[in-house]
């Protein structure tokens, strides 16, 4: 797709698929942190390794949940066959419908076919949940592909700000759109949601949504906690432990000075991304001076807000 981490991340690219026992014995080493689900993705569309079919199997094989992340534009029983061998869930990459979709993953039709991927998964009640990216080619038909796909029967619905990652911090004017036009989308998107489906916002200024939001937003401070996310290496019973990473996370890519420093909520937004900061001059950001009272009893507890959102609970 057009917004790809790894289409500016050459460093990453290989020329093969990475071999069933490196993918072994990867799993193995998350069981022992503590991880009990895995997510496959790829640089490109992890559907298309050879040995997916084994992949799944060892993963049901040791007790592993596991799910795939993917364009749904692979052959249908592909995907029932992996369902068969014990697929927890799929996690279509539905960045938009139609053409919207077309013009992300640069191929003819690619809204089309995942549109068939998801009525069938929709005709056998197959468990999915849905990504989206949010970029300039997609974000005013943010609030519409969000309702296709709870009417569709996703059970929990990722809206994913576009994060500069790798090179694209040169590039982000390519894809990003600034954070406080895409205020009215995501809060109709949102309040759309609101107590029908699971949902998230990841990698947003909290500053810029109304309180009623807050709860929804994770960033980079908490995508440790996150059941959705990966662990990055940091699963372990020691909450402590998980926490000072956490905070490590978060404080590499977050602003240091103000207005995030005294903001009331730093604790929990963690600091916005200072590379959107910088690309977009830090408009609309403000402290939270004032704390409204349903949040009262959390906002000086860790994790009081991210608590608060269903969505982070374990699934």
């Amino acid at each position: 797709c057009k917004h790809c981490f790894f289409r500016r991340f050459p460093e990453s690219h290989q020329k093969g698929d990475t071999p069933l026992d490196e993918l072994k014995k990867e799993i193995d080493e998350g069981k022992k942190r503590g991880c009990n689900a895995v997510s496959l993705c790829g640089k490109g569309e992890p559907m298309l390794h050879r040995e997916v079919d084994k992949i799944i199997e060892y993963c049901t094989s040791v007790g592993m949940r596991s799910s795939v992340i993917t364009n749904g534009d692979v052959n249908i029983e592909k995907y029932q066959r992996l369902f068969d061998l014990g697929l927890g869930h799929v996690q279509p990459s539905m960045h938009g419908t139609g053409k919207v979709l077309d013009e992300i993953s640069e191929r003819k039709e690619a809204g089309k076919r995942q549109w068939q991927f998801l009525e069938w998964l929709n005709e056998k009640k197959y468990p999915f949940r849905i990504n989206i990216t949010i970029q300039q080619a997609n974000y005013h038909s943010i609030p519409d592909t969000a309702m296709k796909a709870l009417k569709l029967g996703a059970f929990h619905i990722s809206l994913l700000n576009f994060l500069p990652h790798y090179h694209w911090r040169e590039h982000i004017g390519e894809v990003a759109v600034r954070p406080v036009e895409l205020v009215p989308y995501l809060q109709r998107t949102m309040h759309q949601l609101e107590g029908k489906v699971l949902f998230t916002l990841r990698y947003f200024p909290m500053c810029l949504l109304k309180p009623k939001f807050w709860k929804y937003v994770t960033n980079a401070r908490f995508v440790l906690f996150d059941p959705g996310e990966w662990d990055y290496g940091s699963c372990s019973e020691d909450e402590d432990k998980v926490w000072e990473d956490a905070v490590r996370i978060g404080e590499a890519v977050a602003i240091q000075g103000e207005p995030c420093s005294s903001c009331l909520l730093r604790e929990h937004c963690g600091g916005w991304n200072r590379y959107y900061a910088e690309a977009f001059h830090l408009e609309g950001l403000k402290a939270i001076r004032e704390i409204p009272d349903e949040y009262k009893d959390v906002i000086g507890k860790r994790g009081g807000l991210f608590d608060l959102n269903p969505a982070n609970k374990e699934r």
